[in-house]
């Protein structure tokens, strides 16, 4: 998906390191034509777009229905997650700085750069973070880069490998510190109320003027880790499952409610024919 988004935002939506991320109004949703963007704004050119987090989703699935009681499958997971973290990394370094790709990004950085009075190099060191999913479209030269949030392939790799890595660490660990590692759980089974609710909470704390506290800080990491590691706990106690997950759970039902009723439907229709009129 990363080369696919790479393809067609060359051709539809071409953008550069510096620019602003494409926006979604309310009022797009009332025309044909405002759906069409908005969808590929969410799907393709968007910040963080769906279409390439989806390796995520799937990463997910994919471990999910392992059998993760299995300790082998656990040893599988922790180091064959950090070498395939390690693996990605190393080869997205020989095709940067061994065989030129960073120099064709700097190549590709020099008209914006000269009109910053910079060097190629420092536009990239101060804006490589502010990619949020969508890579420029100047050169082929930046999918091979494994910087975060810039989804691309080795990027994406990464991060599954650490990700799963993390995953089996913790399973291994879960028999021996079990109660150390509970809170853990919790979270975990309350990530995306959690991540949600985080955007929330940066919405309400961050001064839209300029003027308020760094929310990128480390006390700020330290802030959201704690709370929502004591939130996760009081509610797995008290109520359950998390709030959004609720609602998922719900809403993922409705297909399958469908088509049970079209199989009736259907079935209906064909006991109704043996009968004569």
């Amino acid at each position: 998906m990363p080369l696919v988004s790479f393809a067609v935002r060359s051709v539809f939506a071409p953008r550069d390191l510096v620019f602003a991320a494409p926006d979604v109004a309310w009022g797009d949703l009332a025309t044909w034509h405002g759906l069409g963007r908005a969808a590929g704004v969410l799907l393709l050119t968007g910040t963080f777009p769906a279409a390439t987090l989806m390796a995520y989703l799937f990463a997910g699935m994919a471990i999910g229905r392992l059998d993760l009681t299995s300790p082998v499958v656990r040893r599988r997971l922790c180091f064959g997650g950090a070498a395939l973290a390690a693996g990605a990394y190393a080869v997205s370094w020989l095709a940067t700085r061994v065989f030129g790709g960073l120099e064709a990004v700097y190549q590709a950085l020099e008209p914006a750069a000269a009109s910053y009075g910079m060097s190629p190099e420092t536009l990239l060191h101060l804006d490589e973070s502010w990619i949020y999913g969508t890579p420029p479209t100047t050169t082929w030269a930046w999918e091979p880069l494994a910087s975060g949030a810039s989804c691309t392939p080795f990027d994406l790799l990464v991060s599954i490998g650490i990700a799963a890595s993390v995953i089996g660490g913790c399973l291994l660990l879960a028999p021996r510190v079990e109660r150390l590692l509970r809170p853990l759980a919790d979270l975990g089974g309350r990530a995306l109320s959690a991540y949600v609710l985080h955007f929330v909470a940066i919405r309400l704390i961050w001064d839209s003027d300029g003027d308020g506290p760094d929310v990128f800080a480390l006390t700020h990491f330290v802030a959201f880790s704690a709370v929502a590691l004591l939130a996760s706990v009081a509610w797995r106690r008290r109520i359950g499952r998390g709030p959004l997950e609720w609602a998922m759970a719900r809403f993922s039902r409705w297909p399958d409610q469908v088509l049970r009723q079209v199989h009736r439907i259907g079935a209906l229709s064909l006991v109704c024919r043996g009968f004569p009129a």
